[in-house]
């Protein structure tokens, strides 16, 4: 059986499980209650520091 050896980033699949997750908050803040948006305080800056994350990794190599 093949393997699959390509490598994928950690970082890359934290960012977009943050990318969804933001996504989630806003259109349940959206549809249900704006109760939500107050989860956005936390989700937006865990999302721009993966961001910055990514960028620093990427001028290393």
């Amino acid at each position: 059986m093949a393997r699959n050896r390509e490598k994928v980033s950690v970082s890359g699949m934290f960012l977009l499980l943050l990318v969804i997750a933001n996504a989630v908050i806003l259109s349940v803040g959206l549809t249900v209650n704006e109760r939500w948006y107050w989860a956005l305080c936390l989700s937006v800056p865990l999302l721009l520091a993966a961001i910055l994350h990514m960028v620093l990794e990427k001028q290393d190599v």
